[in-house]
């Protein structure tokens, strides 16, 4: 798995720069990587869940790991199949959730991934706080219910969809379908979301440019909006828009508990030598500073409308306040003043390089070409405003916990939660075996000195770092000692 994943980190397999057959055996390469690892990681899985004691009649557990050594607090959610198909006419079994205390904590029914006509899958959403680097076990009651109701009443008016909690308020036109302002602690962050096509070329290296200017337009709303899901947990809001002979379906996500909001965006490309850019208009001021996070560290991007590079998030920050975007995996884009620029998609041709001899032109229009990122593409964003743990949120956003329901047979032993961190800006970036001994990673993701208390299993020690420092360790019989990275 480790040989592939470097094998395609090649300068050409990486960026999509290689001819079509390259990327085909490449992505074939990739998963046969990811089913070595997930079959792993399902091995660990079942291990962790030693000593989880059966489940009660008529109850189905939820299993949970959370990777990381903070508890999380989020919303969650998982399939399970009932033990018999339901006749929907006689009422819809809707499912409870409770903790190992017995509480009951929000949770809320939703479409399932398959479109079955019968009572018989279940998708269950639900809020909730995940032990650090455990297993965090809850329980579901099922309730057949006459008068179920999938999606509880919302706030709207012939305008607008509004969408609020403790923390935020966002307003989506019905007209439109783009967030027209999003609140907290009562200023409005937003002045639009929306995705736009700009011209490009044939050119998969972008060796000539540094920056998309010439503006082709934007998606415009095709059909409407909907509220797809509501409940305790979270609002789903589907939006699908057009531009030319491409299309994007824009789901709004707003969590009924927390301080974010997510988009999703699944793409339908059609349309060569465009590139798609996510533009998030923010009301910050216009001298507003660019950064986004780099290895190890947070770098101040330049502000012109160039391209830059970041890897999990990327955001503006003024004297008052920060506005962040994670994502996961979507690496590119540029700053303008107060408007962030997310690069999604572009659509040159593979591997046309333009080549530095007087009369040979780039992609001859004597032929149909193929062209990169055509076809459906997904993408994932978290809005994040006045975080400070944002890289923190960054690594849970694109680690996220692995959540499995299953009937433990009740034997084995519960295992204690190797490592605690209690310090939200110190990450752990590495914990594995490195020859016969335990090695941990470190570093810290702000600006200033940190401490932080490592408990590991029964012994406790701290650890002082300088701004963006990383420390590694190695356990030596017992002693955690630090050593150099390598």
């Amino acid at each position: 798995a480790e040989k592939a994943l470097l094998f395609s980190e090649f300068h050409d397999i990486l960026p999509g720069s290689a001819i079509k057959k390259v990327e085909e055996d490449s992505l074939n390469l990739l998963g046969y990587g990811t089913e070595i690892i997930d079959r792993l990681i399902s091995k660990a899985f079942f291990k962790l869940c030693s000593g989880q004691k059966k489940a009660n009649n008529g109850e189905i557990p939820i299993l949970i790991y959370n990777p990381h050594p903070f508890e999380i607090d989020g919303d969650f959610d998982v399939e399970f199949q009932m033990a018999e198909q339901n006749d929907p006419n006689n009422g819809i079994y809707n499912v409870y959730v409770h903790n190992e205390l017995g509480e009951f904590i929000p949770s809320q029914l939703e479409q399932e991934d398959s479109a079955h006509g019968s009572d018989w899958r279940k998708k269950v959403s639900f809020h909730t706080t995940l032990k650090p680097m455990g297993i965090t076990r809850l329980d579901c009651l099922l309730k057949c219910e006459k008068d179920f109701v999938s999606i509880k009443p919302y706030t709207e008016n012939d305008e607008y969809i509004i969408l609020k909690n403790d923390y935020m308020k966002v307003t989506i036109s019905k007209k439109t379908g783009l967030i027209e302002s999003f609140v907290r602690d009562g200023k409005n962050m937003l002045n639009s979301l929306k995705i736009k096509a700009y011209k490009d070329n044939a050119d998969p290296w972008g060796m000539l440019v540094d920056e998309f200017n010439d503006d082709l337009g934007e998606f415009k709303l095709k059909k409407g909006i909907r509220v797809i899901e509501n409940g305790e947990v979270r609002t789903k809001i589907q939006a699908d828009f057009e531009w030319n002979n491409s299309y994007a379906l824009v789901t709004y996500i707003f969590s009924k508990n927390s301080k974010y909001f997510d988009i999703d965006v699944k793409m339908l490309t059609n349309d060569e030598n465009i590139i798609f850019k996510l533009i998030i208009d923010t009301t910050l001021s216009k001298d507003s500073k660019a950064l986004g996070q780099t290895m190890f560290g947070t770098e101040v991007l330049r502000e012109s409308g160039k391209e830059v590079v970041f890897q999990k998030w990327c955001g503006l920050k003024d004297k008052f306040v920060n506005f962040n975007v994670i994502n996961c995996g979507t690496y590119g884009g540029s700053f303008n003043g107060s408007v962030i620029g997310i690069s999604l998609l572009r659509t040159p041709v593979y591997s046309a390089h333009p080549v530095d001899y007087n009369g040979v032109e780039l992609a001859p229009d004597n032929r149909i070409y193929n062209h990169i990122d055509m076809g459906e593409r997904n993408f994932s964003f978290r809005i994040v405003t006045d975080e400070e743990f944002i890289d923190f949120e960054a690594e849970i956003f694109n680690l996220q916990p692995y959540i499995l329901s299953f009937f433990p047979s009740g034997v084995g032993e519960i295992r204690e939660t190797p490592i605690v961190l209690d310090n939200k800006s110190i990450i752990q970036s590495a914990y594995k075996e490195e020859r016969n001994s335990l090695l941990i990673r470190f570093f810290n993701t702000s600006f200033e000195n940190q401490c932080v208390t490592v408990k590991f299993n029964d012994t406790n020690f701290n650890i002082a770092f300088k701004p963006f420092e990383v420390k590694t360790f190695i356990n030596n019989a017992g002693h955690w000692d630090e050593t150099a990275m390598i």
